[in-house]
């Protein structure tokens, strides 16, 4: 059995602080209200236990980059954290914005014609009579299968206003993208994981649409294993020497499995529920809501500075504990594969 990491043992205990890094929550930054505070006290002895060891990481730093510079890849990309996202099947459609620019995603060079072959696909299923039930869309939202067919005349917007599901609700990726040091953490440490586009920055254009990673497409087959192919070139060498946040659903992370071989330490976070006989088990909303405060914070804790230069799994840990509705913070010791589990236990 591997060993825990244990943060925040109680809500009504004093959490972990970070504040004994300088550069932490600058007072000139306003917060919003479920950022967590800086305390100006030690480190209770004993609140943080280790039992496992941390695996080594390379120590590079992103060079800064103008937000408007299109190409995300190469040096842009090799920062210490990049949060994987899935999208959300709660969507908003934009009723005015320009049409979809293939060119203009993320890592399109390598990804445009993928995209292209599932775009195809998704049309011709999408006039078949079959194409609510391949999509897997119900009665009431069957109709929505006419979207897929005006994919490149539709308007668009950045996949965060698009995307409104709870996960996105949480992290308030909107306010984050307002600021330009915002949108530069937004574009540098976060992909969104998509059926249609593969991956995605939350800044890419993209229309409303309707196919979910875990639908088999005629000609593609199962999007997770058409995806895998195409997305490790570019997902490896975005992630290279550095940490992956994964917050990503199981269809998602199919598509991609990162591996300490690559150079990449990973953390995968998951959200349980302990019930009053003191069992435990995965609420889907509690999680998608727990995933998203964390990438919310982790993103403005990125922006404004206020993270080590060389952020470590134990600062991710210690930032979740602060979270709203968090009763603890568990880290589990690396797999095989050297991925560690980042669990957050709430009520």
């Amino acid at each position: 059995m591997g060993g825990l990491l244990s943060v925040a043992l109680s809500r009504g205990s004093p959490r972990v602080a970070v504040s004994h890094r300088p550069a932490l929550w600058s007072p000139d930054v306003p917060q919003p209200a479920t950022v967590m505070k800086a305390v100006a006290v030690p480190r209770p002895p004993g609140r943080l236990v280790r039992t496992g060891q941390c695996s080594a990481v390379g120590n590079q730093r992103a060079e800064s980059r103008p937000p408007s510079t299109p190409d995300l890849l190469g040096a842009a990309y090799h920062v210490r954290v990049l949060i994987l996202l899935p999208p959300s099947e709660g969507k908003t459609a934009p009723t005015s914005g320009p049409s979809l620019d293939l060119d203009s995603l993320l890592d399109a060079d390598r990804l445009t014609a993928a995209r292209r072959e599932v775009m195809s696909a998704l049309v011709e299923v999408s006039r078949s009579d079959e194409g609510a039930s391949v999509l897997g869309l119900g009665p009431r939202s069957a109709e929505q299968v006419s979207t897929n067919l005006t994919l490149e005349t539709s308007p668009c917007v950045p996949a965060h206003q698009l995307f409104t599901g709870v996960l996105y609700e949480a992290a308030r990726l909107d306010s984050i993208a307002e600021e330009a040091a915002g949108r530069a953490a937004l574009e540098r440490h976060c992909v969104v994981l998509s059926g249609l586009w593969g991956i995605l920055s939350p800044t890419d254009l993209v229309p409303d649409h309707r196919l979910s990673m875990g639908t088999s497409l005629p000609g593609p087959g199962r999007l997770p294993a058409f995806w895998k192919q195409h997305l490790a070139p570019s997902l490896t060498d975005m992630a290279a020497q550095g940490l992956i946040v994964d917050c990503r659903s199981a269809d998602y992370a199919a598509a991609w499995k990162p591996s300490a071989r690559d150079g990449i330490e990973v953390v995968s976070v998951r959200v349980v529920r302990t019930a009053d006989d003191g069992s435990r088990k995965v609420v889907s909303h509690m999680a998608k809501h727990a995933r998203g405060l964390l990438t919310g914070e982790l993103l403005r804790a990125v922006a404004t500075g206020s993270v080590p230069e060389h952020v470590q799994v134990d600062d991710i840990a210690t930032i979740a504990g602060y979270l709203e509705g968090i009763d603890d913070v568990e880290l589990g010791e690396p797999d095989r594969q050297g991925r560690r589990a980042l669990t957050l236990v709430t009520r």
